[in-house]
């Protein structure tokens, strides 16, 4: 990540620390994966979008990127990463109805716990 007064600065500064990180992987023999890396400017602006490169390929420019599992938006709104936790929710919840439901034979507590553990853990990490 970078930042700057314009765009043009930005991503200088980020083509810097990506050259230096390329040295970096040079000199202990890693690989850079350039398919995964992603360009987002996080701004309300339009702007033009100046390219990056990786290994001079150019790195694609996205409005979202994935980050440590939290879905990072261009505008750096929560909306998107709300969306799939939702979805994700909705999933495992239907998954589990079967102990989670009112028919289940499980006591309270266990269903407490079950809920605890499993669901509550989706909907809480970042945010």
């Amino acid at each position: 990540m970078a930042t700057g007064d314009n765009n043009i600065v930005s991503t200088e500064k980020l083509q810097t620390a990506i050259n230096e990180i390329k040295r970096w992987t040079v000199k202990w023999r890693i690989k850079l994966n350039e398919t995964k890396s992603v360009h987002v400017d996080f701004t309300n602006k339009r702007i033009d979008h100046k390219p990056v490169y990786i290994n001079n390929q150019i790195v694609p420019y996205e409005n979202s990127a994935k980050c440590l599992g939290m879905t990072l938006d261009a505008k750096l709104r929560w909306k998107p990463h709300v969306k799939k936790k939702q979805e994700e929710l909705k999933m495992k919840y239907r998954k589990m109805y079967w102990l989670l439901g009112r028919h289940s034979a499980l006591s309270v507590h266990n269903k407490l716990l079950l809920y605890q553990q499993v669901l509550k853990p989706i909907w809480t990490y970042g945010i």
